[in-house]
Parts: structure tokens; C-alpha cells; sequence
């Protein structure tokens, strides 16, 4: 079995001042479904606003997972980059990268630091679990 913690940074629709509560990501429902489906665990890592790299390990440390999935659309890519950075100064977890921009850029995303892989297209259809 393994543990796979869903990381969706979800704050740049709005400036950090507005109490923002995400959005529901259907595709991350989606594949978190699969992942349960195929016998395994997911959690989701929501960010919602500006997080520091002390609270984001926290968070890291609590859903204790064996791979970390990113998902982004274009304009969260900024977020993406800066988490996976902070990852691979601190943890050997694998960190795979999917969504929007990895579909339309996936030379940036594979070329981004901490990140390990990429997903290109619908994730939840492809079975490497």
C-alpha cells in the first residue's frame, strides 16, 4: 500500500486578505478515487493561502506519505516550483507533478527542481499504481 498526499495550491485567484476556502478539484477527486480503488491511501495538502516552509513541513510530516502529488493549472505553477524546492532541501519522498501546466509545459515541469516525473493528461486513467 502506499500513501500518496495530493498538494493543490489553491490561492491565486484572490490577494491573501480574502478569507478564501478553495475550490473543489474535481480531477484530484478523481484520482484520489483511483488511488483508493487500487488499494491505496491518499490525503489532500489544500493551501489556501501564503504558507510558510516550517507549517508546509508540518504538514508534510503529519500525512507522513511515500509519494507527493502536485497538481497545478498554469498560474499556480510559481506556488508549485517553491514547494517542490522546499521538498527536495528536506525530504526523499518522490514528487510526481500533474495537471493543466505539466499537460501544456512539460518540458518546464520535468526540468523543475524536486520535481521527479510528470503526468501528461488524465492521471486517474493510467495504471503505474
Amino acid at each position: 500500500m502506499i500513501k500518496i498526499a495530493f498538494i493543490y495550491p489553491d490561492l491565486s485567484y484572490f490577494d491573501d486578505k480574502r478569507d478564501w476556502p478553495g475550490v473543489f478539484s474535481l480531477g484530484l477527486g478523481y484520482l484520489s478515487a483511483s488511488v483508493k480503488k487500487a488499494g491505496h491511501m491518499s490525503s489532500l495538502i489544500h493551501i489556501v493561502k501564503p504558507i510558510e516552509r516550517e507549517e508546509f513541513y508540518e504538514k508534510i510530516d503529519y500525512h507522513q506519505p511515500d509519494l507527493i502529488a502536485f497538481s497545478s493549472m498554469s498560474h499556480q505553477y510559481d506556488m508549485v516550483r517553491q514547494l517542490a524546492s522546499w521538498l527536495k532541501d528536506e525530504y526523499n519522498i518522490p514528487v510526481i507533478y500533474g495537471g493543466v501546466h505539466p499537460s501544456i509545459n512539460p518540458e518546464e515541469c520535468i526540468n523543475t527542481a524536486g520535481i521527479d516525473m510528470i503526468c501528461i493528461g488524465e492521471g486517474e486513467l493510467l495504471n503505474i499504481l
